[in-house]
């Protein structure tokens, strides 16, 4: 049932400046406070006030400039409310993708990639409405990540003047490569991989799937799978290093650490942030153990589990004592996750390694455990740390040999 009533604001004149509010009581004490008399004061009608309460169902009300606007209204959402298609936009109506994402952060830990991954939509994003998200906002998003051509071409330009500078490329080479892609004849890569602009929007996705079941959000349309379905998601790689390949690296390496990391990172299948954070008192001797105390599928988990246990191998548990020595604590490796990057690849750039990057090596791990250990799904995962089987397959690269091996093996 729908009830009416007038709606009304009071005005103080004299103030600093004219105030308006929408109560007496308010009205009387800022009047005191100025020390205005009451006959000073100016009420106005507002408006007309409609409420709807039905049982069962949390009320709904709106103001109107006329009765006649009122009931055209109630006479729309009754029906809604009584056959239960009713959505209320009211906390939609109330704040900005910012003022989301703000609320979102202050309730869930978040690591340090979505805390930027969040700073980086609100700077784009923040000022739009959630009543007003669209696909086209998100669509605007994506190719503001992507980058514009001029934008794309001048980073192409950057990375072909440092071909240059490394040795890699002459200058009459580059000339022709930017020439090409300048007439679209070499494709420019993008500013940002889709891949990674479809993690910036899962942020966003998770903020919106929060705030539906903490703030009761209601939203006419939700933008972001539309969206997603334009961007192309080529993360998955199948490149795996030779022994050959290893050993050149091994040679061609000036790093002290990255012989160490390369064979960590194979034995024990751990990420390169995992193996660079790895520290002394992570390591169980006894039961030869190694303790992960912060993994990526953590932020997956909600807080329900921390980190993993993996047993270590014969070879990994010599690599550590190696490395470790005496010591009881700090940093096994003493070495950051870029500066890894950054000797890997000169590596392989002496080497004239192709199309290999650090996280191969984990691929390369994985793979080598179904291979030579017969280990299970279940087991490998443990080792691993994936979120899911199916994120798991992702990894496992088996090579034809190794099964054709393993039928003759089986005599078949």
């Amino acid at each position: 049932m729908a009830t009416y009533s007038k709606e009304y604001v009071w005005i103080i004149p004299n103030a600093p400046k004219p105030i308006k509010t929408y109560s007496v009581g308010k009205a009387r004490s800022l009047a005191t406070h100025y020390g205005l008399p009451w006959g000073d004061i100016k009420k106005k009608q507002r408006g007309v006030r409609v409420q709807i309460r039905r049982r069962g169902q949390p009320p709904l009300s709106r103001t109107f400039k006329t009765k006649g606007q009122a009931e055209s209204w109630a006479t729309l959402q009754e029906p809604k409310i009584l056959s239960g298609t009713y959505r209320d936009h009211s906390v939609a109506k109330s704040m900005t993708v910012a003022d989301l994402l703000n609320a979102y952060t202050e309730h869930e830990a978040f690591n340090k990639q979505d805390r930027s991954r969040a700073a980086l939509l609100k700077r784009l994003m923040g000022t739009i409405g959630m009543d007003a998200l669209h696909v086209a906002d998100c669509m605007q998003f994506i190719r503001t990540r992507r980058g514009t051509k001029t934008e794309r071409l001048k980073r192409y330009k950057a990375w072909l003047n440092r071909q240059v500078a490394a040795g890699y490329e002459t200058e009459e080479d580059v000339l022709e490569l930017f020439e090409d892609a300048s007439k679209g004849g070499v494709e420019v890569p993008a500013l940002v991989q889709d891949a990674t602009i479809h993690r910036d929007l899962d942020v966003l996705g998770s903020a919106i799937k929060w705030a539906q079941s903490h703030l009761r959000l209601q939203l006419a349309e939700h933008p972001l799978p539309e969206a997603k379905k334009t961007l192309v998601v080529k993360n998955q790689r199948d490149r795996r290093p030779t022994r050959k390949e290893l050993e050149e690296i091994r040679l061609a390496s000036d790093s002290p650490v990255l012989n160490v990391f390369v064979e960590l990172a194979i034995e024990t299948c751990m990420r390169r942030g995992e193996l660079c954070n790895l520290r002394c008192e992570d390591i169980d001797w006894e039961n030869e153990t190694l303790k992960i105390t912060s993994a990526k599928s953590d932020r997956l988990k909600k807080g329900r589990h921390k980190g993993r246990t993996i047993p270590l191998t014969l070879k990994a548990a010599e690599l550590l004592r190696k490395v470790v020595g005496d010591r009881s604590n700090g940093s096994v490796l003493a070495t950051k996750p870029d500066s890894i990057t950054q000797a890997f690849t000169r590596a392989c750039q002496r080497t004239g390694v192709k199309d290999l990057v650090v996280h191969d090596l984990r691929h390369h791990g994985i793979s080598l455990l179904f291979e030579e250990t017969g280990l299970s799904i279940a087991e490998v995962r443990l080792m691993s740390g994936h979120a899911s089987i199916r994120s798991l397959e992702r990894y496992v690269n088996m090579r034809v040999e190794s099964v054709k091996d393993k039928l003759r093996a089986a005599g078949k």
